[in-house]
């Protein structure tokens, strides 16, 4: 069995991860996943986008509003991409002239919602939808209340 828990004591996981404690005592083993270091996540941005071109600054903000969270850190490189802050030049990314002007925001929340105002309308309107049916459900039920086909 394998459970995975975030690290605040409050959430519905550690229930769970306490009961198996009491139940299966020693025979457990436990990993605690640790925020990636500075080193690791300059690495991890070096890894996914070979961007020989991208402003120290820009890397240091990233790795400084990332907090050594790697789906942070992957989804502040999307968010670039969409807005063509970092672009494909002939199979290598480069960093466009107007990466100093994109704002990245200070959280993933915020970094979450800002890539969803930029979707078109119908498509937010989807994910509204789909977010009030629930976290999981069968596309059948989003294209019922919807009314229509979703691809």
């Amino acid at each position: 069995m394998c459970l995975i828990s975030r690290v605040e004591l409050d959430t519905p996981g550690w229930k769970l991860v306490s009961a198996a404690r009491e139940i299966l005592g020693e025979s457990i083993t436990e990993i605690s996943l640790k925020a990636l270091s500075e080193i690791d996540s300059r690495q991890m941005v070096e890894n996914l986008l070979e961007v020989e071109a991208l402003p120290e600054e820009t890397r240091d903000l990233i790795l400084e509003k990332s907090e050594g969270n790697p789906f942070f850190v992957e989804e502040v490189i999307r968010m670039l991409i969409d807005r063509g802050a970092i672009r494909r030049v002939n199979g290598n990314w480069v960093a466009g002239g107007n990466i100093d002007q994109v704002e990245i925001p200070d959280n993933l929340q915020g970094l979450l919602l800002a890539r969803i105002d930029r979707l078109p309308e119908d498509v937010k309107h989807t994910l509204r939808v789909a977010s009030v049916i629930g976290r999981q459900f069968p596309v059948k039920v989003l294209e019922q209340v919807l009314g229509e086909n979703v691809q």
